[in-house]
């Protein structure tokens, strides 16, 4: 179930990545437009949350380790979007995203996993 949950976070940051874009004038096929940008970036957003979807339910992961990579997952995409504003125009912020996702999933997954295992070894 926290599958979906996480997977909801790509679509706020697709919202608020089109929100930082600009608004658009009132035209006859605004929100066709709007939806058509939102498609797509949460598409693009949602892939590497897609992939580790996959992964670790494939390997049976413990729950730590998903969702660490999930938060490492989310740290970098709200990163990307609120650090690199400057680049809205080109999307150069977000095509950063892509090539670091892996190993912001892969750190998250590790920090996941070495604090829930100390916090078992401390509460036992």
């Amino acid at each position: 179930m926290y599958f979906i949950a996480h997977l909801t976070v790509p679509a706020i940051a697709a919202l608020l990545f089109i929100a930082l874009e600009g608004s658009q004038a009132a035209e006859p096929m605004a929100l066709a437009h709007l939806i058509d940008n939102f498609v797509q970036w949460y598409l693009f957003f949602a892939a590497p949350h897609l992939a580790w979807s996959v992964i670790t339910s494939y390997f049976d992961a413990r729950k730590a380790t998903t969702v660490g990579g999930f938060l490492g997952g989310h740290v970098l995409l709200f990163g990307v979007i609120l650090i690199f504003p400057v680049f809205a125009s080109s999307h150069a912020g977000a095509f950063l995203y892509l090539p670091i996702s892996p190993v912001a999933f892969a750190a998250g997954a590790l920090i996941g996993r070495r604090y829930f295992t100390r916090q078992a070894r401390f509460t036992a």
